[in-house]
């Protein structure tokens, strides 16, 4: 930011600590978009979700073999896996591929909240400092069942205890998934042997293919569960359709929240966050997509 603009956000400061919140809170939010900065008043932290300036490229689509080709070079923190597969061309010809999973790095471990427990915040320990987080969606028709366009993030120091947060057990839930899959199996292969030449002989041994690779990911890890809540606080970012990999500074961003609004088509938004060198927030990204 030019030395000018600091100056003039310095001065602006020492007024807006006169304003009641109500009424400094849409000027804050406004200062930050139009400087990509942070605002500090007081002990309230206000940033606008901007764009992605600094980003992980998780590779490329070659433009001869159409293969995708991963980018070996992986920031601290981010996970990476490959996990080979196969599909049916359009001959019929069983060919394989590679598909990639990542897990970002976490601020803090997962926690939730129902849509009756959350008012647009939560209070949260980020670094050895508590903030009351607050978030507010706005733009896009969001008010009117469109996409949200964006995200005002402020966080205030407070003395208060932490958000009681609700608690889900990830492992548990995905035993049980795998116990359905498994029944579905057995059921489907039941339903073949009584009529293996039947013309719906084919859909059966697709359910059956696709049981049996639910299982394979089940057992290999590669299977993450929707949770039932309103509101996710860290753990990591739930995309529907494309992941992002925001960075600031080289710190690799993680989730601040996730929150299932149901815009559109059953949608969500992302909510992710880096901090700067002190460990205080300093950067938030948007990310809301549909199925």
């Amino acid at each position: 930011m030019p030395d000018t603009a600091r100056d003039l956000l310095s001065e602006a400061s020492r007024v807006l600590e006169l304003l009641p919140p109500g009424e400094s809170g849409d000027l804050l939010a406004r200062i930050a978009g139009f400087l990509g900065e942070p605002i500090h008043v007081g002990n309230v932290i206000t940033v606008k979700s901007g764009p992605v300036e600094e980003s992980w490229n998780a590779g490329h689509y070659d433009r001869e073999t159409h293969e995708f080709i991963p980018n070996p070079e992986v920031p601290d923190g981010l996970k990476v896996t490959a996990h080979d597969d196969t599909y049916e061309d359009r001959d019929g010809n069983e060919k394989p591929f590679t598909y990639h999973t990542y897990v970002w790095p976490e601020a803090g471990e997962a926690r939730y909240l129902s849509s009756e427990d959350y008012d647009g915040g939560f209070v949260v320990t980020i670094n050895g400092r508590r903030y009351r987080v607050s978030v507010h969606l706005d733009g896009g028709g969001w008010e009117a069942g469109g996409s949200p366009g964006g995200a005002v993030v402020t966080f205030t120091r407070t003395e208060e205890a932490e958000t009681e947060f609700q608690s889900w057990n990830h492992e548990e839930a995905l035993a049980k998934y795998r116990e359905n899959r498994v029944r579905a199996l057995e059921s489907s292969k039941a339903e073949l042997a009584k009529e293996p030449e039947s013309e719906w002989a084919k859909y059966i041994r697709d359910d059956i293919d696709r049981c049996e690779k639910d299982i394979a990911r089940c057992d290999s890890g590669d299977v993450r569960l929707n949770h039932p809540f309103y509101c996710q606080v860290f753990g990591q970012p739930n995309f529907i359709q494309n992941e992002m990999f925001p960075m600031h500074k080289g710190r690799m961003g993680a989730l601040l929240c996730s929150i299932e609004t149901g815009w559109g088509d059953s949608c969500n938004v992302n909510i992710l966050f880096a901090c700067d060198d002190d460990g205080v927030p300093a950067r938030v990204w948007f990310e809301a997509s549909c199925c």
